[in-house]
């Protein structure tokens, strides 16, 4: 079997672990190697996120996520190790991780999302930790109903992912089925998405339940960016409201929504920590 033999970054964005890969893979074997990093006898982690060389001279790095979804919090967690060392690791090798010198802002190319993304990185009073507020896409569609079994419901469209905010279910796995046919009798893709439930509505509290084909990787995140983003521009539609850094609040944390459609604008914001960086080594399946 292959042995994964890589350096890595590992970021605790409000709860939503995330691994970064900083050695070149094919993406065919982005699946089967973040399998085995999330392991908990390896690294343990919800997702894991690529390195890779930009299509866009404009772009600092690439970050390709495991199943190519896209994902704001691994996205703005990205952008703050650059900021923190990760450009100088690329550029010359330098230490993968160092504290924040200054704010600043760093412009990147993510998986599931066409164009660039810039993210304001701030210093905090924690030497590897930052706040860090990324822009987002503005959404592509948005889809509001009933169902028998789930109850109201709106499917926010984004560049991709897809998330559908449940208003009256309560947080469960079943549900899964159910949405994937919601999904494809409504003509909507499958391969990745997101379930977020609504516990409370003032101030507003939701668990997010996210699902990615590719790698079979069905997570309890302890929170979600989309997610995040997708419920606040729900509420946002039924109450015709502009939002600024709205609090979203989740098990892992809150994060913050700024929703202004009039100047195009729609960011997530929050907490970024980094708790471990290092050599990893583990054995995964090769096609």
């Amino acid at each position: 079997m292959p042995v994964i033999h890589t350096d890595y970054i590992k970021a605790n964005p409000s709860g939503n672990t995330t691994i970064f890969v900083l050695q070149p893979f094919a993406r065919r074997q982005h699946g089967k190697i973040a399998v085995e990093l999330m392991k908990e006898t390896v690294i343990a982690a919800e997702q894991v996120g690529y390195l890779e060389t930009p299509e866009n001279p404009a772009a600092i790095a690439r970050l390709q996520m495991m199943g190519g979804e896209f994902c704001g919090n691994a996205a703005r967690s990205f952008a703050a190790w650059l900021a923190m060392g990760g450009e100088d690791y690329i550029k010359n090798g330098g230490p993968l991780l160092r504290p924040l010198k200054k704010d600043c802002e760093i412009t990147i190319e993510v998986s599931g999302n066409a164009g660039l993304l810039t993210a304001k990185v701030e210093k905090t009073e924690l030497p590897y930790g930052c706040y860090t507020e990324i822009s987002m896409l503005a959404p592509r569609f948005l889809l509001e109903g009933m169902h028998n079994a789930l109850g109201a419901y709106t499917i926010m469209g984004l560049e991709g992912i897809t998330h559908i905010v449940l208003w009256d279910a309560q947080p469960d796995a079943k549900w899964l089925s159910i949405v994937r046919d919601l999904f494809i009798d409504n003509g909507l893709d499958t391969d990745c998405f997101g379930l977020m439930f609504v516990i409370k509505r003032d101030p507003v509290f939701i668990r997010p339940l996210v699902y990615v084909e590719s790698v079979g990787s069905l997570v309890w995140e302890q929170s979600c960016g989309s997610g995040s983003l997708s419920t606040a521009l729900a509420i946002a539609a039924k109450t015709g409201n502009r939002l600024n850094r709205f609090p979203i609040q989740q098990p892992g944390g809150t994060l913050y929504i700024s929703i202004l459609p009039d100047k195009n604008i729609y960011t997530l914001s929050g907490p970024v920590m980094f708790t471990a960086y290092g050599t990893a080594w583990a054995q995964y399946e090769k096609e």
